[in-house]
C-alpha cells in the first residue's frame, strides 16, 4: 500500500477489500489487514 501511495502520490485513504466466493475466515491477521470482505451473495443479490 505504501508503494502504491508513493507511486500515485494519492492523498486519499486506501483500504484492502477481499472478494471471495465463500468469504474470509476471521483470524487476528485478517482482522488487522482486511477492511471489507465481499462474497458472491454481496455481488449478486436478488
Amino acid at each position: 500500500m505504501r508503494i502504491f501511495k508513493e507511486a500515485t502520490k494519492t492523498r486519499k485513504q486506501l483500504s484492502w477489500a477481499f472478494i471471495s466466493t465463500f468469504g474470509l475466515k476471521t483470524t487476528p491477521h485478517s482482522l488487522s489487514l482486511i477492511s471489507r470482505s465481499l462474497t458472491m451473495d454481496d455481488l449478486f443479490l436478488d
